[in-house]
């Protein structure tokens, strides 16, 4: 999966949630909402479906709510990339000194994407890796999916004492429940353990350029 593919689906598929709640929202019970789905044009001609959506996702991102799940463990992942890069070198003379700093430095992230795009055998896992980070962010979308769902269906109960919405709250606390406490984790875990094998790999074969790396940092930054 390319990155350009990954910006495009972390745009689409939560402008893909945002419709389907509007959807329940304008149905009155499951047959119409079946009846509206099955109504959909999917031709070339119903152009229309694939553009609300984008427009939506893109009114999604540009409030950054995706931030509210996703930020967490984005920076954990960031943060093991740092510290298992910097640490190799912790009984290093030169490197050491300065270990701390650089696991706090931004600029460990490039270097580390830097190898990543210039070594073939790092690029082949950088798919996994995006696979699974399209996992990642789609799980925490579905966190704020939930909750805004929630919120909707529940004065919607209130005020129209529907079962139908009744249904779709319940629903979305399931949504919500399997997201946050199942998925989020999981694929938090399971970037990890991509993002390890790339970082073992560079340890291993690419050793001393990562020490050059290193050490330049610390002279643009650190002497």
């Amino acid at each position: 999966m390319s990155i350009k593919m990954l910006r495009i689906l972390r745009l689409v598929i939560p402008g893909f949630m945002i419709l389907g709640i509007i959807l329940t929202i304008q149905s009155n019970d499951l047959l119409e909402l079946s009846r509206k789905l099955q109504g959909i044009d999917l031709s070339k001609k119903g152009f229309v479906f694939y553009i609300v959506p984008i427009i939506l996702g893109y009114i999604y991102y540009a409030l950054g709510l995706r931030n509210l799940f996703f930020k967490k463990p984005i920076q954990t992942i960031r943060e093991n990339i740092r510290d298992r890069l910097v640490s190799k070198f912790d009984s290093d003379p030169y490197i050491s000194p300065y270990s701390d700093r650089l696991k706090k430095n931004g600029n460990i992230i490039e270097i580390f994407y830097k190898f990543v795009d210039l070594d073939p055998s790092l690029k082949e896992k950088s798919n996994n890796v995006r696979f699974n980070g399209l996992f990642l962010s789609s799980s925490a979308d579905a966190c704020i999916m939930s909750i805004v769902a929630f919120v909707v269906y529940l004065a919607l109960c209130i005020f129209l004492f529907s079962y139908y919405y009744l249904l779709w709250l319940v629903f979305s606390v399931i949504i919500f429940i399997s997201s946050y406490f199942l998925f989020l984790p999981n694929t938090t875990k399971k970037h990890l353990e991509y993002s390890n094998s790339q970082i073992d790999f560079i340890i291993t074969n690419l050793h001393d350029d990562l020490k050059d790396s290193l050490e330049k940092l610390i002279e643009t930054y650190y002497v």
